[in-house]
């Protein structure tokens, strides 16, 4: 899940929406927990149920995301900071030594962690990491408004939801940095050491795969910037099979691991049952009251079900793709989108309620509210909403 607040973006790992990994009280009982069932005593649940089927089939991000836990750093590190001494004062050129490494994850993203551990290793003037981290800190945790960054995000209290993104587009996913310190007698060493430099970007592509952008210079310059040079992405550690944990990538912006976190919403009717009531063995798979369609690639029909194979943008025409960028009307036309969809009832009102997931192939993420056919799913599923909420007019009227 990501946690997008103005200009500051913060990664908040999977791992706190799990009654397991929380802190207990003296009594043994969970702290922090909502009014719903533990994610982890419902994937228990799920798999008692119908033994030797797999229950998660048509629900593989939920798969990814309940039963192996997926999480930012869980195919390589979020980020990693590699230290290097080179002695420069020899005649004969030798490797940089290796010096130290230091990985850091989504849960230092949330607490700051992360500012002061780059500040360890680079000394910038006015300790402006420092700084940073200081606002994080004294904006989410220790503010009187109810801190968003240490935990997970449940369902909204909304009548109806839908959520609507694209999937499948090239997406950084984690970040590699690398500082050498000079060891030249002939020269004074400065007394800042500047910012830090970004080495390696790791992107998430299509269908999951995992690719790296080395940077030969340090990003951002003047330079880069009017010659528009652009890196070529190449296979993960030289692997051309490299794969990532889950099915799909992001939509260029957000990583699928946040996108897709809205999926566990569709399990909140059943959560909120199992948490008044107890356990509640049914017939089948609980997950059989989530409602899945498709609609293929250029069709108008939706199809009950899931697409027969899964979807899965070819990389090879990602870039003759038009996902918003250069066509004049900003629309990719008829993309291939899947839809989940769940009913709950409220247990105090009685009142129904909905949660819709729309994922489109290929949909770049400023694309998404002015997509054509996006809007139309999503104006679909608000008519629905409308006939039932508002009365319908009597035969003479």
């Amino acid at each position: 899940f990501i946690w997008v607040h103005t200009h500051t973006v913060n990664p908040i790992s999977s791992k706190m929406a799990f009654c397991d990994t929380w802190d207990a009280d003296d009594d043994g009982k969970r702290v922090l927990g909502p009014d719903l069932q533990c994610l982890d005593e419902l994937v228990s649940e799920i798999e008692d149920i119908r033994p030797g089927d797999d229950p998660w089939a048509k629900y593989p991000s939920l798969r990814s995301l309940l039963k192996d836990r997926v999480d930012w750093d869980t195919d390589f590190p979020m980020m990693s900071v590699h230290e290097e001494t080179c002695d420069v004062s020899k005649k004969k050129k030798e490797p940089c030594e290796s010096k130290s490494s230091t990985y850091l994850g989504p849960k230092d993203a949330q607490t700051g962690e992360l500012f002061a551990r780059f500040s360890d290793v680079w000394n910038e003037e006015n300790d402006e990491l420092i700084v940073k981290r200081e606002q994080l800190v004294n904006s989410f945790w220790y503010s009187k408004i109810p801190n968003i960054l240490n935990k997970t995000w449940d369902r909204p209290h909304i009548k109806n939801i839908i959520m609507a993104y694209g999937v499948d587009l090239p997406t950084e996913v984690g970040y590699e940095y690398r500082k050498k310190d000079f060891d030249d007698p002939k020269k004074e060493k400065p007394e800042f050491d500047g910012i830090p430099n970004l080495e390696k970007v790791i992107w998430e592509a299509a269908g999951g795969t995992l690719k790296e952008e080395v940077l030969d210079t340090v990003r951002g310059k003047l330079t880069d910037t009017l010659i528009k040079k652009k890196s070529k992405l190449e296979p993960f550690n030289g692997r051309e099979d490299a794969k990532g944990s889950l099915i799909h990538s992001g939509d260029g912006t957000i990583p699928y691991v946040s996108l897709s976190w809205a999926h566990t919403w569709l399990l909140h009717a059943i959560r909120a049952k199992r948490f008044s009531e107890g356990p509640n063995p049914v017939e089948g798979n609980v997950l059989d009251d989530v409602e899945v369609s498709h609609r293929p690639k250029g069709a108008m029909e939706w199809i009950k079900g899931p697409p027969p194979q899964p979807m899965n943008l070819d990389e090879k025409k990602i870039e003759d793709a038009d996902t918003g960028t250069s066509h004049p009307h900003g629309t990719k036309y008829k993309p291939e989108m899947i839809l989940f969809n769940n009913i709950g009832r409220s247990r105090k009102t009685g009142r129904e309620y909905t949660t819709t997931i729309i994922e489109a192939l290929g949909v770049e993420h400023k694309e998404t509210t002015r997509n054509y056919d996006i809007l139309a799913a999503c104006f679909t599923e608000v008519l629905k909403f409308m006939y039932k909420d508002f009365p319908q007019p009597q035969e003479g009227q």
